[in-house]
C-alpha cells in the first residue's frame, strides 16, 4: 500500500448478529479475517467440522471457513446500508503464529482463504469485488459504534486502551474550553534572548527545549492567549498539557491540581498523569498569571512547580508580570511581550474587517499602548470622532456595550468608580455594591445589563472593573461629573496621588477648548504633558502641547545666544553659567523635555538643537579669546564646554542635551523613518563641536554607521583639538562601527591607532578599548595569552602576599581589561585545583576598598562545595566600613559571604566586627538570617530556633533601623540575575511587622551609610509600602488609605491597596 493511502482496521466487532475478529480497509479492498491461535494440530475442510487433535485423542471444533464466510456475509449486510454494493468484501482464517505440525487443512477457495501470517500481505494487495471510499468507511464505523483508536498498543492492551480513552476525554474537555482562546490571538513578535521570534517560534521553544519558558510582559499584553495557545500547540504535537491559574493556589499544590481537572471531567490530576505516563506522553504544566499568586505562598508555588517536574520529567511554562521568586529553583528561558507592534495593531483591526489606513484610525493607533486598546479600536472605530482621546475610546466601547441602558450605566459606573477611588479600593463587595445601585434607584433591568456588559467581572463576593483601564476611565468620567468645569477641582484632582493612573483620560474627557487650553496652563506634570504630546488625550491637547514645545524651544535658542560665563572659584574648573544670563520664561523647560524628545525621535525639532548648539559653541569661542588663561593642565576651552554641555543643570540647553547625552531619549522611545532623515541630514550640516557632541549622543544604537563612517574617521583625525567630553563621545562611538564595510573598517582601526600618539595615558585607554571593540586587537590578544599563561603560572607556584594581590589582579582582568575575554578563557581553562587555588588566593588579595568582582568570586569559589575554601571567605563577613568606596559592593559582599557559609555548612565566625550602632546590629542579624536560609538542614527559618535571636534584633530596632538596614540586603542589585534569596521572602513575618513600624515612625529612622546611598527616608517608606502591598492583608488597609492623598507616597500607597484586594478578590 503506497504511503499516501488510507487504511482503516475494524477490531473485534458486532454485525449482523456474527462477532468479526477482525476487517481491513483500504482504498482497494475490503478483507474480514477469522483470527486464529491454534496449539494444537488441526484438520479440516471447506465442509464439516474441524478437529483438533491431543493427546487423548480428537476434539471437534467450530468450522473456521465457515465463521470466515458468515462474517464476511454479515459484513456485506451491513455496508448495503451505508453504500449499495455489487460484490463481496474478501475474507480469510488466518492462524497466528503459526499453523501447528500435523494440522491438514484447506487452502480455502476463492470465497475464503486459509493461511499463516505469510498470507497476510498477498492477500492485502488483492483487490477485492466490494470497496469503500474513505468517508463511507468512517460512516459504517459510526454506524457500527466504534470507538476510534490512535495508538495501536491500545488495541492489545486493557491498560493502555483505559489510558487512551482518558487521554481522548481530556483532550477533547480541553480543546472544547481552550480552543476558541487561541482563535482570538493575532501572531506577533516576541523577545526571546534578544532577537524577535513569531508564535510559532515560542510553540516550538514550549515542546523543544528542555529547559521550562516564562512568558513576561505587562497587563493586557496577551500573555494568557499566547500560554493558551501554546497549551493548545501541545496537544496537536503529542504532549499532555494541564493549564492551572497561579491565583487559586493556596498551600496544598495537589489540590490545586485536582481543582482545575474536575472541572474538564477528569477525577483527579494523578489519573491524567497515570495515563500520560502511560502513553508516553511528556507532561507540560502551563501556570498562567504567577503574579496573581498570594505573596504569601509564592515561594511555596516555585518549590512546588520545581518538585512537581523533577517527579515527573514534565515542562514548566508560565506567565506574569514580573520574575517569579526563587527563579533560580527553575530552568527558565524568557519570552517577553512588549507593548503592541504596529504590526499586531493593525492586524487585530483587520480581524474585526476594520480599514487601518483610515487618518483617525491610524493615529488612535499612536497612542494606544495595550493590546485591548487595539481590540476597543476594532470594535468601536466606527463610533470614534476625528482626533478622540484615549478615554473617548473607552467610552465609547462602553456606550456601545450598555446599548439602550447607556445613560443610566454610565452614571452608576462612574459613580462606582468615585465610591472605589474615594475609599483607596479597586473592588466592592458584592452587598456594597447591590446597596449603592440602591440607593440610586437603579432598576433590576440596568444591573443585569451592567453584569452582563463585560465592564465589570465578579469573583467570589467582590465586584471590580473587569480591566484597571476601564476603572480609569470611569474615574475621569466621575472627576468631570464632579468638578462641573471648574479648573480649579480638575487641577487638584489631577495633582493628586489617588488619580495618578487615570490622569491622562481626565485630561482626555474635557471636551471644552477654552477649558483644556486653562488646564494645561496650569499642568505640572511631566508624564501628562508628555502623553499629551503624543496624542493620548485628543488632538487638541497634542496641539497645545506641541506649539508650548514649539514656543519653549524658540525660547531656549534665544537663551543660547544670551548666555553669559564667567571665572568663578566655586563653579567647575572655576568657570560657570551666569545665572543672570538665564530666561526666567523657562523655569519649567524640564517638564517639556520628555515630549522634546519625543518629537525628535519623529524626526522634529533639529534645527532648534543644532541652532543652539551653534549659538553655544560661538559663546564659548568669544569667552575663550576673551579669557585666552590656562586652568592647571586643561585648557579653558576644555573646561567651558564641560560646564555647558555636562555638569550645568541650569539653562534649558543643558537640561535637554544631558537627558539626551544620557540615552533617555533612546531608552523610551522608538524612531521612525522620518527621524533617520532628518539625522543623516544634521550630520550632512554639522560643522561645530556641540553639534557633533548632539549627534554623537543621538545617533547611539539607531544609526546605520556606514552612512557616516567617513564623518566619523575626519573627526578622529583632528580629536586632539577637541574638547576633553567631546572626545569621549566620539572614542565611546566607535563601538558602534564594528560592523561598517571595507576599506572603511580597516581606516577607522588605523586612524584610532594614530591617535594613540596625539592624547595622554588616560584617553590612549579608551581608545584602545575602542580598537578592541571593533576587533583591531584580535591579533595582539593571540600574541598576549603567552603573558597570560605566565602570570598564571606565576601566581599559582608563589605564596604570600604580593602573589595573592596578583592573583587578584589576575582575576579581576576578565571583567575589566582589554584582552579580558582572554583571561577568561584561560581561567576557565585550568583544571579544577588549579581554579581553586587561584580563587582563594585572589579571595586572600581583594582590596578592601575597591572590591568589585569580588562577589562573584565568592559564588564562584562556593561552586566547589569544598569547605576548605571558607578559610578566604570568613574575613568579608565582618561589618563593611561606612566610607567605602562602593557602598552597594561591599553590602553584595558581606552578604554573598554569609550565604556561601550557609551552603557549606560553615558555622559563623563568633566575632564579625565591633557593632557600635544599631545599624550595625541589624546588619549583622541581616548576615545571620541570610546565613540560615543557605543551611540545607533548616526546613523554614522564619519559625526556627536557629534565627530567633536575629528576629528579636530586628524587630528591637524595627522603628528606627530595621527597615533601612532590610532594604540595604535586599537589593536586586546585589544579585547578578536577579535571583538573590530575599529575606523578604523567607521571613515574610518579620518583614512585615518591621515595615508596619517604619509607616508609624518615619521620622526616627537611620542608615547604615550616610553618602547618599540608601540613606533617605522618602526611599525607605517606598520600600516599606511595597512590602505591605506584597505580603500585608486587610488590617493594613487603612494605614495605606492614610498615605494615599501624601504627594511623595500616595500613588506607591494606592498600588499597594491594589495588590492586597487582588489577593483578596484571588482568595475566592
Amino acid at each position: 500500500m503506497a504511503l499516501n493511502e488510507w487504511s482503516y482496521i475494524f477490531v473485534n466487532f458486532h454485525v449482523e448478529g456474527r462477532q468479526i475478529d477482525l476487517a481491513v480497509f483500504t482504498a482497494t479492498t475490503i478483507l474480514v479475517i477469522e483470527a486464529k491461535g491454534y496449539s494444537l494440530p488441526v484438520t479440516g475442510e471447506i465442509n464439516g467440522p474441524w478437529l483438533q487433535h491431543g493427546p487423548f485423542g480428537g476434539k471437534r471444533i467450530r468450522n473456521a471457513y465457515n465463521q470466515a464466510l458468515d462474517g464476511k456475509y454479515a459484513l456485506r449486510n451491513a455496508i448495503q446500508k451505508v453504500t449499495n454494493i455489487d460484490s463481496y468484501p474478501n475474507a480469510s482464517v488466518i492462524i497466528a503464529p503459526n499453523i501447528p505440525k500435523g494440522s491438514r487443512l484447506t487452502i480455502g477457495d476463492f470465497k475464503v482463504h486459509i493461511g499463516g501470517l505469510e498470507l497476510v500481505p498477498t492477500i492485502l494487495q488483492q483487490a477485492s469485488g466490494a470497496n469503500l471510499t474513505f468517508v463511507q468507511c468512517e460512516k459504517l464505523a459510526e454506524q457500527l459504534g466504534l470507538e476510534f483508536i490512535l495508538n495501536k498498543d491500545a488495541v492489545l492492551n486493557r491498560t493502555v486502551l483505559d489510558a487512551d480513552r482518558m487521554y481522548d476525554i481530556y483532550t477533547q474537555s480541553f480543546l472544547e474550553f481552550y480552543e476558541s482562546y487561541t482563535k482570538k490571538i493575532i501572531n506577533d513578535k516576541y523577545n526571546y534572548s534578544g532577537e524577535d521570534i513569531s508564535l510559532k517560534d515560542v510553540n516550538n521553544l514550549v515542546t523543544k527545549d528542555d529547559s521550562g519558558l516564562i512568558i513576561l510582559g505587562p497587563s493586557g499584553c496577551g500573555k494568557t492567549l499566547l500560554t493558551l495557545s501554546c497549551a493548545v500547540s501541545c496537544i496537536k504535537a503529542g504532549y499532555f498539557p494541564m493549564v492551572v491559574a497561579a491565583k487559586d493556589f493556596s498551600n496544598n499544590f495537589q489540590n490545586f491540581l485536582d481543582k482545575e481537572m474536575t472541572l474538564l471531567h477528569m477525577n483527579s490530576a494523578i489519573s491524567i498523569i497515570n495515563s500520560a505516563k502511560i502513553l508516553g506522553k511528556r507532561i507540560i504544566l502551563f501556570l498562567d498569571g504567577y503574579n496573581e499568586c498570594s505573596e504569601a505562598v509564592k515561594i511555596r508555588l516555585t518549590r512546588s512547580l520545581k518538585a512537581f517536574s523533577l517527579r515527573y520529567d514534565a515542562g514548566i511554562v508560565m506567565s506574569s508580570q514580573c520574575e517569579p521568586e526563587r527563579a533560580d529553583l527553575l530552568n527558565l528561558q524568557k519570552v517577553i511581550i512588549g507593548q503592541p507592534s504596529e504590526e499586531l495593531k493593525v492586524a487585530i483591526l483587520k480581524a474585526e474587517n476594520i480599514d487601518s489606513t483610515n487618518e483617525n484610525i491610524l493615529r488612535l493607533l499612536n497612542v494606544i499602548h495595550s493590546g485591548l486598546e487595539a481590540y476597543l479600536i476594532g470594535k468601536v472605530a466606527h463610533l470614534v470622532p476625528d482626533g478622540a482621546s484615549r478615554f473617548v475610546l473607552f467610552d465609547m466601547f462602553a456606550r456601545e456595550k450598555l446599548k439602550r441602558y447607556t445613560s443610566e450605566g454610565i452614571r452608576i459606573l462612574s459613580i462606582f468608580a468615585s465610591v472605589l477611588i474615594s475609599k483607596a479600593r479597586f473592588s466592592l463587595s458584592v452587598r456594597e455594591f447591590d446597596r449603592l445601585c440602591d440607593s440610586q434607584r437603579l432598576s433590576s433591568d440596568v444591573q443585569n445589563e451592567l453584569y452582563n456588559s463585560g465592564l465589570l467581572k465578579r469573583r467570589g463576593d467582590k465586584i471590580s472593573f473587569e480591566h484597571e483601564l476601564f476603572f480609569s476611565s470611569f474615574i475621569a468620567e466621575a472627576v468631570m461629573r464632579e468638578a462641573n468645569g471648574e479648573i480649579e477641582n480638575i487641577i487638584r484632582l489631577l495633582s493628586s496621588p489617588r488619580y495618578s493612573l487615570s490622569k491622562v483620560f481626565i485630561l482626555g474627557a474635557i471636551e471644552d477648548n477654552r477649558l483644556l487650553n486653562e488646564v494645561l496652563e496650569c499642568v505640572k506634570d511631566k508624564e501628562l504633558i508628555t502623553a499629551c504630546a503624543r496624542g493620548e488625550c485628543g488632538s487638541v491637547a497634542q496641539t497645545i502641547v506641541n506649539e508650548k514645545v514649539y514656543n519653549l524651544l524658540s525660547m531656549m535658542v534665544e537663551e543660547t545666544k544670551g548666555l553669559v560665563f564667567e571665572i568663578h572659584h566655586n563653579g567647575w574648573h572655576g568657570v560657570k553659567v551666569d545665572k543672570l544670563s538665564l530666561s526666567p520664561a523657562l523655569e519649567h523647560f524640564d517638564l517639556y523635555i520628555d515630549a522634546i524628545s519625543s518629537g525628535l525621535v519623529s524626526g522634529n525639532y533639529f534645527d532648534y538643537v543644532m541652532s543652539a548648539c551653534q549659538y553655544i559653541d560661538e559663546a564659548i569661542a568669544i569667552f575663550c579669546e576673551k579669557n585666552m588663561i590656562k586652568k592647571g593642565d586643561i585648557s579653558l576651552h576644555h573646561i567651558v564646554f564641560s560646564e555647558v554641555y555636562v555638569m550645568n543643570r541650569n539653562s534649558a540647553f543643558s537640561k535637554l542635551i544631558s537627558f539626551i547625552v544620557s540615552g533617555g531619549i533612546l531608552f523610551h522611545y522608538k524612531t521612525s523613518g522620518n527621524f533617520d532623515q532628518a539625522l543623516y541630514q544634521a550630520w550632512r550640516d554639522s560643522y561645530t563641536f556641540g553639534q557633533y557632541y548632539f549627534l554623537l549622543a543621538i545617533s547611539k544604537f539607531n544609526i546605520d554607521t556606514n552612512k557616516i563612517i567617513s564623518i566619523i574617521i575626519s573627526l578622529i583625525e583632528d580629536s586632539e583639538i577637541y574638547p576633553y567630553h567631546l572626545q569621549l563621545e566620539l572614542f565611546y562611538f566607535c563601538k558602534y562601527c564594528r560592523d561598517v564595510g571595507e576599506p572603511y573598517h580597516n581606516w577607522l582601526i588605523d586612524v584610532l591607532e594614530r591617535s594613540l600618539e596625539k592624547h595622554s595615558p588616560t584617553m590612549n585607554a579608551i581608545i584602545v578599548e575602542a580598537i578592541r571593540d571593533i576587533g583591531g586587537l584580535d591579533k595582539e590578544e593571540d600574541n598576549y595569552l603567552g603573558i597570560i599563561k605566565a602570570e598564571l603560572e606565576h601566581v599559582l607556584s608563589s605564596d604570600g602576599v604580593e602573589s595573592d594581590k596578583l592573583a587578584w589582579l589576575i582575576y579581576s582582568n576578565q571583567f575589566d581589561h582589554p584582552f579580558e575575554s582572554s583571561y577568561w578563557q584561560e581561567i576557565n581553562d585550568l583544571d579544577t585545583s588549579k581554579q581553586k587555588l587561584l580563587f582563594m588566593k585572589a579571595c586572600r588579595g581583594a582590596n578592601v576598598s575597591y572590591s568589585f568582582f569580588l562577589g562573584t568570586l565568592i559564588n564562584r569559589l562556593a561552586d566547589f562545595n569544598d569547605p576548605s575554601v571558607c578559610s578566604v571567605i570568613i574575613p568579608w563577613t565582618s561589618l563593611p566600613g561606612e566610607d567605602v568606596f562602593s557602598p552597594q559592593v561591599a553590602i553584595e559582599v558581606f552578604v554573598n559571604a554569609h550565604e556561601v557559609l550557609g551552603r557549606l555548612g560553615i558555622p559563623i565566625p563568633a566575632y564579625r566586627g565591633k557593632p557600635v550602632t544599631s545599624t550595625d546590629d541589624v546588619l549583622l542579624a541581616c548576615g545571620e538570617l541570610y546565613y540560615w536560609i543557605n543551611r540545607s538542614d533548616v526546613e523554614n527559618p522564619q519559625e526556627s530556633s536557629h534565627t530567633l535571636t536575629a528576629r528579636q534584633i530586628l524587630m528591637k530596632h524595627a522603628r528606627c533601623s530595621s527597615i533601612g538596614v532590610l532594604q540595604l540586603t535586599t537589593s536586586q542589585f546585589l544579585s547578578s540575575n536577579g535571583t538573590r534569596k530575599s529575606l523578604i521572602d523567607f521571613y515574610p513575618l518579620i518583614s512585615l511587622r518591621v515595615a508596619r513600624e517604619m509607616i508609624i515612625a518615619k521620622e526616627e529612622q537611620i542608615f547604615y551609610f550616610q553618602h547618599g546611598f540608601r540613606d533617605n527616608i522618602r526611599s525607605v517608606t517606598i520600600f516599606s509600602i511595597q512590602i505591605i502591598g506584597r505580603l500585608g492583608d486587610e488590617t493594613d488597609l487603612l494605614l495605606l488609605n492614610n498615605l494615599c492623598d501624601d504627594e511623595k507616597f500616595g500613588t506607591f500607597a494606592f498600588d499597594a491597596i491594589r495588590k492586597i484586594e487582588s489577593r483578596l478578590i484571588s482568595s475566592f
